[in-house]
């Protein structure tokens, strides 16, 4: 499907900025080869097929080849809107996929070969109910090879952790693909890592957009921290929500529990301080949830991006500056929040040097 003429908001961007900053180490041409790999997840999806990769473009001599693509899936009991079958019956659909990409003639700073782990946005009736289940819930069941403590989002976490007709594991994290959920994604990531044609010590960047955002966090620091601590990984999510938790009971109430988001934050960005966000600022996406979802008297629920700053055991940190924002209004909350309509063609401007545009952007660190 041909994108629509791309054109920034004049009343939020100055037509004046002709400069394009982004932050120290975020590569322009990988962002957008990301983006297409994004919208390649819903269109597999959308016709239940295979991942084909063979569209993919990078820079202006750069010609890009796929080999070891392995398609990820996801399954859920039938509800409204589902597939045709009896109630109570599961369906199996694509998820995302990942893949061995090979350039030719890469732009400046894209590797010749690299891993890519693209991870779909929110599509089913049951995505959508987990998407608002902002409950805390321990990233990795406490697994000591995180070396934290960790709160994620419930939602999110179960869509990335529980496997086939709701299988769970006690340890969904396990370094071991055969002690996670089968049919979950994490077990299939686990798998593809363990496969003995990969290729080693490859760079690896995980993505995803909306839902596939939050999951591709998940999944870099699950790469990072169990499957692959030699590699070096990098995370450019699109449109993703707040996926961190943080929870407390008040120290006068005996403080029972007392997990912050910062635990969260701290953990994950010293696992994965390649962390990129791309947002829209006119997209409601990243705004959600709130960063106080409860604060009373009794308990205090929080959450946070990946990339927010931290204070936590005496220490410090933040990636408050790998985030590349910009504004396109379109007047519409669908197409603000679109992958393919908004995002990627951000992404093809941002590569581009923005010479396909109407107006120029300064692509700040928001």
């Amino acid at each position: 499907m041909a994108s629509p003429n791309f054109a920034f908001n004049l009343l939020t961007e100055p037509s004046t900025n002709t400069t394009t900053n982004v932050p120290t180490g975020f590569n322009v041409n990988i962002a957008w080869l990301l983006g297409q790999c994004c919208n390649i997840t819903y269109q597999d999806y959308n016709q239940d097929v295979a991942p084909d990769l063979s569209s993919l473009t990078v820079g202006p001599q750069g010609t890009v080849s796929a080999t070891l693509v392995q398609g990820f899936t996801a399954s859920e009991a039938n509800g409204p809107e589902s597939t045709v079958a009896d109630p109570g019956d599961y369906t199996t659909f694509p998820a995302g996929f990942a893949a061995v990409i090979s350039v030719s003639n890469p732009p400046s700073g894209v590797p010749p070969q690299f891993i890519v782990v693209a991870l779909r946005g929110t599509q089913t009736w049951e995505e959508w109910i987990q998407d608002a289940e902002a409950y805390p819930v321990f990233f990795a069941g406490g697994n000591s090879n995180f070396n934290t403590i960790a709160l994620a989002h419930d939602g999110f976490y179960a869509l990335y952790t529980v496997g086939s007709l709701g299988a769970q594991t006690k340890s969904p994290l396990d370094p071991s693909a055969s002690n996670r959920a089968s049919g979950s994604i994490a077990q299939q990531v686990a798998a593809y890592f363990a496969g003995t044609s990969l290729p080693a010590k490859l760079p690896v960047y995980v993505t995803g957009h909306s839902l596939g955002g939050a999951l591709a966090a998940y999944c870099a620091w699950d790469i990072a921290a169990i499957l692959a601590p030699s590699k070096s990984i990098s995370m450019y999510s699109l449109a993703a929500p707040r996926c961190a938790m943080g929870f407390g009971i008040p120290a006068y109430l005996g403080g029972i529990i007392n997990i912050p988001v910062d635990s969260f934050l701290q953990g994950y960005q010293g696992a994965v301080p390649n962390s990129f966000r791309v947002v829209h600022t006119c997209d409601i996406a990243p705004i959600l949830p709130p960063s106080t979802i409860i604060k009373n008297n009794f308990f205090g629920l929080t959450t946070a991006h990946v990339t927010d700053a931290w204070t936590y055991g005496g220490k410090s940190g933040s990636l408050t500056g790998n985030v590349v924002a910009f504004a396109a209004q379109t007047g519409d909350i669908g197409s603000n929040h679109s992958c393919a309509f908004t995002y990627v063609p951000f992404l093809a401007a941002l590569a581009t040097g923005f010479q396909n545009t109407s107006t120029t952007l300064a692509a700040g660190k928001g």
